[in-house]
């Protein structure tokens, strides 16, 4: 549900221009559920109600038959099964119907009832529809009158009553429940407050193993350490019922990235022992097959990991290829944003709302007391991974990212090049090497090792072969260029088939040498180096095939090729020297020497798995203070997500200072802040505004105590009948904001924030006029004191003039009548 609020509702907004509800009486199948070849049909009713409207709450990857009828995109011959009818055209329900068209009438009929019923508010008529749950409430979510909502954008129960804290209660009373809390607040942006707390809601065994039993059938029953599970594709799963962490067994799967916030404790591969009671409970998840252990944060995303779990492609009304990417893209939109700015007003709580994301970007959640909450993050602040900085009008580049700084030695000043706050938390947010799973089979020991370079480094083709390479799973090799080997055996018949193929070539010979080690010496299980340059390497692989021939290779004349499985993919390029003990030759391909490899080194290389980046956040306090364009310089392209390091649009600069070369690492998050009493956010950079999320803090008035102070003021009320008078006297950058009235508990502590923070917040806005000052306290006396009185000796001066009033702050304590009088 990650998506700019202003985003969502634009979206919102477009789904009812194009399916209003008055057109869901002449809705066809063909609208409902159209495929066009591969690609599903972005204009059906339930493409919008599945994919472009997700920003607006996820229904689930899951099997399209939550449509109830839905257009198959394969002909592929499935067994009737489980209540599911494949037609060659269709899959559909069979409690729909015995055909498509009678289907389709009785889902259509639903359809119809619910998005009227929503209008209505009639949420008991939505309830007992027809209709997979998660579909209808989000139809219903989107036909509800936005004016006076009844439905909140999370459509999961389980995850609507660990919210709710109501294990029993239907979807009416748990929407009626959470709206209690709204305010008002946009919907949207309450949705999406929901879910980042469902998801930091610590998840229980006892919570998973009910949630699983709803959702999936029993094996058998559990034991006292495992219960397994069978989806109705057919996958096992199983759940651990001992630990502090809730952990899954599953079949291997990109299940983090497809679920956010799970995570891969461990990946088996065939044949390697792991917990016993797998074997009775989940026997396709036993030895004789590869699995994943998953540790699982929340509810909400164990509901995530099961969509993704139970989805089966050939029932998603599209390609599988199409489902991964969508599923993979859905899965990226709900990580924070990399580059995000939190404005608004004083005291809306921004300071302790970039303490709060950078905790839960750093540990996934931060569902905490505040107390360990400021504790949590000063933790990560001296462990480097959070850093704060303040900006301000004579911040600079040289502070930011590298200057030169003096030095005092001997009695003689040098200049040093110092990197800045940026430059030093990207060098330590730099991702380490991203390690597949290791070697298997013989020992390193008994395998050559070869130095290979995929193009001339450094170049645009280089970058291009390199990229083709690691994405498709092999190396290629340019000598030779169009000349198909296939049939030579000797050097002899490669030399004459380039002489006779291509006479033109230069250097039949040298090419002849360098194609019969591709082809003939390199041997399946060999290790092949990938240099970049002389003096580093960038990528690890192990070739597993033997020699073929490209037609029509991406990187244009590298039609030479081998597969290999790439062991280590770096993020960034590693010295030569920690695997070898001599710089690398500029030739093509060629057999490492066995005395200068650092074989114990490259071993525990190549044996890791993939390691975890962990996230680092820069602070950025005040950010809109400097000059942008002054501190980041050239950098401000490089925070683009896919300009980053690792992305196929990694940008590298050459810093001016040092002369090194750099990149922003994917791993590291800039969250600033900032004051729009200060400044407003429509006078920041445009650059800056191009590449930041911008994340709008107004007051929050349910923050504050719903018990009157003493019995007797409402702040709720008192703050937003100030609000009111602000917007209208001045404008909305310049309310006030909760924050300063969440400690207050008596009559005492209330005048202490009007005398010491309000008032002179005021007396500040209105460049001290009194007037509106007053007018904003609704004041006739009780804050403000107006003297017209002459002082003595200056009665002569006043004489026949107007007498300029002087205020004051009344020296008297405030009485509880004053703050009545602001609101009623």
């Amino acid at each position: 549900m990650k998506q700019n609020v202003n985003d969502a509702n634009a979206v919102w907004e477009a789904f009812l221009a194009r399916w209003p509800l008055e057109r869901l009486y002449s809705l066809t199948l063909e609208e409902y559920s159209r495929v066009k070849g591969e690609k599903a049909e972005a204009d059906s009713f339930t493409y919008w109600i599945d994919t472009k409207t997700d920003g607006l709450g996820s229904i689930g990857r899951g099997s399209s038959f939550k449509f109830g009828i839905y257009h198959r995109s394969d002909n592929e011959e499935k067994i009737q099964a489980k209540g599911r009818i494949y037609g060659d055209e269709y899959g559909w329900r069979e409690r729909y119907g015995k055909t498509p068209v009678e289907a389709f009438k009785k889902v259509h009929d639903e359809v119809v009832k619910v998005a009227k019923a929503a209008r209505a508010g009639q949420l008991d008529v939505v309830e007992d529809a027809l209709l997979a749950p998660a579909f209808k409430w989000k139809i219903a979510f989107l036909y509800q009158d936005r004016k006076n909502p009844t439905i909140v954008p999370i459509f999961k129960i389980e995850v609507l009553r660990a919210l709710a804290d109501e294990k029993d209660k239907k979807y009416p009373d748990l929407y009626l429940r959470l709206l209690q809390e709204r305010d008002n607040e946009d919907l949207v942006s309450y949705g999406q407050k929901l879910w980042r707390k469902a998801l930091g809601e610590r998840l229980k065994t006892e919570d998973a193993l009910m949630f699983l039993k709803e959702r999936f059938s029993l094996i058998k029953e559990p034991v006292q350490y495992m219960a397994g599970f069978k989806t109705e594709a057919g996958r096992q799963l199983g759940l651990v019922l001992r630990g502090a962490t809730v952990s899954i067994f599953m079949e291997p799967g990109n299940w983090d990235a497809l679920a956010p916030g799970a995570s891969v404790r461990e990946s088996y591969a065939k044949n390697q022992p792991r917990i016993s009671s797998l074997k009775a409970n989940a026997p396709k998840l036993w030895v004789e097959f590869p699995a994943q252990k998953i540790d699982v944060p929340s509810m909400a995303v164990l509901s995530l990991l099961c969509d993704a779990y139970d989805s089966d492609a050939s029932d998603m009304g599209i390609s599988e290829e199409q489902t991964m990417s969508e599923m993979k893209a859905s899965a990226v939109n709900s990580y924070p944003s990399p580059n995000k700015i939190l404005y608004g007003p004083p005291g809306t709580g921004k300071t302790y709302s970039t303490a709060k994301l950078a905790v839960e970007i750093c540990d996934g959640h931060a569902d905490m007391a505040r107390e360990d909450l400021m504790a949590r993050y000063e933790e990560l602040r001296r462990d480097g991974r959070v850093c704060f900085v303040t900006f301000h009008q004579s911040y600079g580049y040289e502070d930011f990212v590298e200057g030169l700084r003096p030095e005092l030695r001997d009695g003689q000043v040098s200049y040093r090049v110092r990197p800045g706050v940026f430059r030093e938390i990207c060098d330590a947010a730099r991702l380490n090497t991203l390690i597949k799973p290791g070697l298997s089979g013989k020992p390193l020991k008994d395998r050559a090792v070869y130095k290979m370079s995929l193009g001339v480094a450094g170049t645009t083709e280089g970058q291009e072969v390199f990229q083709e390479c690691i994405e498709k799973g092999y190396v290629l090799l340019g000598w030779g260029e169009n000349v198909d080997f296939s049939e030579c055996g000797t050097d002899e018949a490669i030399r004459k088939k380039i002489t006779d193929d291509r006479p033109d070539i230069d250097r039949p010979e040298s090419q002849a040498r360098y194609i019969r080690v591709f082809k003939s010496e390199l041997q399946i299980g060999d290790i092949i180096v990938v240099s970049q340059g002389n003096r580093s390497f960038r990528a690890i692989g192990e070739v597993t095939g033997n020699y073929e021939f490209l037609e029509a290779p991406v990187a244009g004349s590298f039609h030479q090729m081998r597969p290999v499985r790439w062991l280590a993919v770096l993020d960034a390029n590693r010295a030569v020297d920690e695997i070898y003990d001599r710089n690398f030759v500029q030739s093509s391909l060629y057999r490492l020497d066995e005395d200068g490899l650092k074989l114990h080194v490259l071993d525990e290389l190549l044996r890791r798995h993939k390691s975890v980046a962990q996230p680092y956040v820069l602070v950025v306090d005040e950010i809109n203070r400097a000059n942008l364009s002054k501190v980041f310089g050239e950098l401000i392209t490089l925070l683009e997500p896919d300009k980053r390091e690792g992305s196929p649009n990694c940008l590298t600069v050459k810093l001016p200072y040092s002369g090194d070369e750099f990149r922003v690492p994917a791993n590291l998050y800039v969250v600033g802040t900032m004051n729009t009493a200060d400044r407003s956010i429509a006078l920041l950079d445009t650059a800056l505004r191009r590449r930041f999320e911008f994340e709008e803090l107004q007051p929050d008035y349910a923050a504050l105590s719903s018990e009157r102070v003493e019995g007797v003021v409402d702040l709720r009320a008192l703050l937003r009948a100030m609000n009111e008078r602000i917007e209208y006297l001045y404008d909305r950058d310049h309310t006030i904001g909760h924050a300063y009235f969440v400690t207050v508990k008596t009559l005492a502590d209330l005048e202490r924030v009007f005398r010491r923070k309000v008032i002179p917040l005021l007396q500040e806005y209105f460049y001290e006029d009194w007037s509106k000052v007053r007018l904003v306290l609704n004041d006739e006396g009780e804050f403000i004191t107006s003297n017209t009185e002459v002082p003595k000796g200056l009665e002569r001066l006043a004489d026949g003039h107007d007498v300029k009033p002087r205020y004051g702050v009344k020296a008297e304590a405030f009485s509880a009548d004053a703050y009545l009088n602001i609101y009623q």
